[in-house]
């Protein structure tokens, strides 16, 4: 095999493991539109296996990060949301990192919620904290709680599968 070819064909075998690996993760989550029994609609992005962490015991708070809107609809508008979209572009690496990672995100009734769990609360804190001042000062506010049964997310997973349209989106 010539020296490119082997170049080349480390890298499309490297890419190929990157595409498998991102499906695999791609295939523990699932979008849930939500319906209360008055109409209100939410949708969700919710992991529904826990992830495979080596150091996943050590992931014993929930952290709830909740940004809340007004509107008439219950869902924000085209400049809150793209304001959101910021906010998750600096927390992006935090979703999934040697110290936190993100369970549920849910859209809907004037808020949107990100859960994370993480196994170091002030660190989580304090990057949420320069993060969302790196994004400008977004409204949010967060929830800390010790979580090591991870009960917060089996609930969210119980209600939220049980109350909601399950699509493979």
């Amino acid at each position: 095999m010539s020296l490119l070819g082997w170049v080349f064909g480390k890298k499309r075998s490297k890419e190929h493991a990157a595409r498998q690996a991102l499906t695999q993760e791609l295939g523990h989550w699932r979008i849930i539109e939500l319906r209360t029994e008055d109409g209100l609609q939410a949708v969700a992005r919710t992991r529904l296996q826990r992830p495979d962490l080596p150091n996943l015991p050590s992931f014993t708070t929930a952290i709830s990060v909740c940004w809340a809107y007004r509107s008439e609809d219950g869902f924000p508008d085209a400049e809150t949301t793209s304001a959101m979209d910021r906010f998750e572009l600096v927390m992006d690496d935090l979703s999934d990192c040697d110290f936190s990672y993100l369970i549920q995100v849910r859209t809907g009734h004037d808020e949107r919620a990100w859960l994370y769990y993480t196994a170091d609360r002030e660190r989580f804190l304090t990057e949420l904290q320069r993060r969302a001042i790196a994004a400008g000062g977004p409204p949010i506010r967060a929830e800390a709680v010790d979580d090591p049964e991870w009960t917060q997310w089996s609930l969210l997973v119980q209600k939220t599968v049980g109350a909601g349209e399950l699509t493979n989106r």
